[in-house]
């Protein structure tokens, strides 16, 4: 194999096709996020995958840069992270306000904005049709090679969420549902324009957050396939009557798919411990009554009750998250108006050790208040309400972005795939503002989505012409 760097390609053997180092470092990049949890078990500490994924992203920007200044041509995809940049500002003058220090802001900034440099990057580094399709078929790959590591666990582990979330990052539990949604919303909008055999690989997808142990799969499952359904029906109803135009949904489809929730809701409180219903109300009742305790506990309540322990030495006497949302709105209300709307500065909650000793805890420390909360809360905490809507933005711009240009499209195949996309995206932002930090700081899902954002952005579906 030789490189030759004056034409930016790889060669490889005889009937290998070539690869741009643009390519090639992306699809590194897709490999390395989605084989995380394989590499730390193969003794790699993912800190250190972290910071390689960082550096990575950090050198398609460059590059995209370097293209741009080469071909005298403005950047793209400048105006979609723009509301980020709003966000970042908001928190480095807040934080220069209220104290926080250089590192704070540093890690603040870090945290925001190096998973947009990617994005940035392949917008702007040169991708053809063809390289196109040889990433989607490497994300098409390494989304399937999650299965055997969740085989391993149910077979051998069992359900539980703290192991082998896949061959993902092993440091969130959470993206043991985001993962499968996300892909979910691909194959959903699949199913529902091809059925088939598609229904089976739906249903495995389906069942992986059982394995996983997320009980907010009972909910999140057909919130998810009701938004399929929508987004499908919009869809056809578009290009009715046109010459490209999109199957309706069929009976036999809406049963198929209803099985596929009966299905799951029934192993979720059959399989999973805390879902497991007893004898003395309905199980819709008793499944109820635990949502609203899950998600408004306080530290009263019984689900936080401990013989042995209070909760100044349990980290596991936590607020719901609806209650964790309240209770930081007042905290930081009470505060004063200005701290309201721009927070407390970057780095204000943030538990890394690299920001200092003891952080683990730092919201309970600092505030009294422990639970578990999404990025979008804590960007409210370090930049208000005003960096909170900032990067609202973000997610508004990719999605009108998307929108444009599925209104361009004119194949079938680019029709499900751009709108197999604004469902990832829309699954992405309910984990950034409300479930969790992990589709964000991992690593491990933003990668193939903004890589997916960007080959239907450049191209629709990059389907070979002959």
């Amino acid at each position: 194999m030789r490189i030759k760097f004056s034409e930016l390609e790889i060669s490889g053997l005889s009937g290998l096709r070539q690869l741009s180092i643009g390519e090639f470092l992306v699809a590194s990049l897709l490999v390395l996020s989605m084989t995380q949890g394989a590499w730390v078990a193969a003794g790699i500490r993912e800190s250190m995958l972290k910071a390689a994924l960082e550096a990575g992203f950090i050198a398609l920007f460059a590059m995209g840069v370097a293209q741009r200044l080469r071909s005298r041509q403005l950047l793209s995809g400048i105006q979609l992270i723009l509301p980020f940049c709003v966000a970042v500002l908001f928190g480095l003058v807040s934080g220069a306000t209220q104290g926080a220090s250089f590192i704070e802001s540093l890690f603040y900034v870090r945290l925001l904005v190096v998973p947009l440099l990617f994005l940035v990057g392949i917008l702007n580094i040169p991708l053809d049709r063809a390289a196109s399709r040889r990433l989607l078929l490497l994300i098409a790959s390494l989304m399937l090679l999650q299965l055997p590591f969740f085989t391993y666990k149910w077979m051998v582990i069992g359900v539980e969420e703290k192991h082998w979330i896949g061959g993902l990052s092993q440091t969130a539990g959470q993206l043991g549902l985001i993962f499968p949604m996300l892909v979910l919303s691909m194959l959903l909008l699949l199913y529902l324009y091809k059925g088939g055999w598609t229904i089976l690989i739906v249903t495995i997808y389906a069942f992986l957050p059982v394995v996983n142990e997320k009980r907010a799969v009972v909910v999140m499952l057909p919130l998810l396939v009701a938004a399929a359904f929508y987004v499908y029906a919009q869809l056809s109803s578009r290009h009715l009557g046109e010459q490209i135009g999109i199957p309706r949904i069929t009976i036999g489809k809406l049963a198929s798919l209803s099985v596929v929730c009966i299905t799951v809701w029934i192993s979720s409180v059959t399989l999973i411990p805390s879902l497991q219903c007893g004898s003395d109300e309905p199980c819709p009742v008793q499944l109820l009554k635990y949502g609203k305790d899950y998600l408004l506990r306080d530290y009263s309540s019984p689900m936080n009750h401990s013989d042995t322990t209070t909760k100044d030495n349990n980290t596991n006497i936590q607020l719901g998250r609806l209650k964790l949302m309240q209770e930081s709105i007042e905290t930081l209300a009470d505060r004063g108006l200005g701290t309201l709307i721009f927070g407390l500065g970057g780095g204000a909650i943030n538990p890394s050790p690299n920001l200092g000793p003891n952080r683990t805890d730092i919201m309970f420390d600092k505030f009294g208040l422990r639970g578990t909360y999404s990025f979008g809360l804590m960007l409210l905490w370090e930049g208000g309400i005003a960096s909170v809507i900032a990067a609202a933005g973000f997610f508004v711009f990719l999605w009108l972005a998307l929108e444009k240009q599925l209104a361009g499209v004119h194949t079938n195949s680019s029709i499900i795939f751009g709108g197999g996309i604004i469902l990832m995206v829309a699954v992405l932002a309910f984990d950034f503002f409300v479930y969790s930090t992990a589709g964000w700081l991992t690593h491990s899902v933003t990668p193939f989505i903004f890589t997916l954002s960007a080959i239907f952005l450049r191209h629709g579906y990059p389907a070979k012409v002959d």
